[in-house]
């Protein structure tokens, strides 16, 4: 491995590392599809008839997050932590399309419904940088360039591109239901439920997406893993680690 890869081993790098690129990618839908904090005030003040409100949705989300969050370490040590992501996504979607079936009309169930679903994002704001991380051992063990640096500053790039995008995305979806900008705007028929829907169902889609993504193409797991960061910091051999890893992916690099 190298400590200072040039131009060419880190384009290398990124040419092999396929599960880098789905990461990424499910990283940025998943991002995009967590609109619940952005659209809270909007959920509030059409859905629940008060601005103030708005509080209470984006602060049910965020102790649903934070209870998650510290919740998946723990559930990842005892199962593999890319089942335990899909297991969490799966939830969510569930709990997205429940909730936009029990509706809005009782601001107490909204918020039950709104902790539950937000669960989603707690599971993968934690376990899908802990992917990236083993992309990198990945990366290193089909090329033999260890190039973290990039990595990160891609998932760094992904994430910053999600925290712009995602303002356009909530007004857009809101224009798309009929929603009117301005202070004291009044509101067409059913833009409440349109709101309500997107809120519910537009998180529930993007999940589902990026799961699909995950399942078809990211093969990387924990046990595999561990054998390629051995390998790559020169604990076994290479015969051992194609022994163990080759039918799955392949050969290793050349060093």
């Amino acid at each position: 491995a190298e400590a200072n890869p040039g131009i060419r081993e880190m384009l290398r790098y990124l040419k092999a590392n396929n599960y880098l690129t789905v990461t990424l990618i499910a990283m940025l839908l998943l991002g995009l599809a967590s609109l619940e904090q952005k659209m809270a005030i909007y959920m509030g003040r059409i859905c629940l008839g008060q601005e103030n409100t708005a509080t209470l949705v984006a602060g049910g989300a965020a102790i649903s997050v934070i209870l998650v969050s510290a919740v998946v370490p723990v559930l990842s040590k005892k199962w593999d932590k890319f089942y335990v992501l899909c297991a969490g996504l799966a939830f969510a979607i569930v709990m997205d399309i429940a909730a936009y079936f029990v509706g809005y009309d009782s601001l107490v169930m909204a918020i039950v419904m709104t902790m539950l679903k937000c669960s989603g994002l707690g599971f993968w704001s934690v376990v899908i940088y802990m992917l990236v991380a083993d992309t990198v051992e990945y990366g290193t063990y089909k090329t033999g360039t260890r190039a973290a640096g990039i990595s990160f500053s891609l998932q760094t790039f992904v994430a910053k591109m999600k925290n712009s995008l995602i303002g356009t995305v909530v007004l857009l979806s809101l224009s798309a239901v009929g929603f009117v900008e301005g202070e004291g705007a009044i509101q067409p028929e059913g833009v409440a439920d349109g709101v309500w829907a997107l809120f519910c169902l537009f998180p529930a889609l993007g999940f589902a997406i990026a799961l699909v993504i995950l399942l078809a193409f990211y093969k990387l797991r924990t046990k595999d893993v561990q054998v390629m960061s051995r390998f790559n910091n020169g604990q076994i051999s290479k015969e051992e680690a194609e022994r163990l890893l080759a039918e799955k992916y392949g050969p290793a690099g050349e060093r």
